[in-house]
């Protein structure tokens, strides 16, 4: 597996009000290629060079 830099960003949001109990995140996770790949195309397919987004909503009442 070539080296790679991984990043993560999470923003979450609790609302109110009328919404209130309503709680946002929303994750973005990027793998990026840093090392020799070697014209192997095996070695970068679903391991790096990809970007991953995820919305999760939880209501808690």
């Amino acid at each position: 597996m070539p080296s790679n830099t991984q990043i993560n960003t999470d923003i979450r949001d609790i609302f109110a009000n009328a919404l209130k109990g309503l709680e946002a995140q929303l994750l973005f996770v990027a793998k990026i290629n840093e090392g020799e790949t070697y014209g192997n195309k095996r070695i970068i397919i679903n391991k790096v060079n990809m970007l991953q987004s995820n919305l999760v909503l939880n209501f808690h009442f």
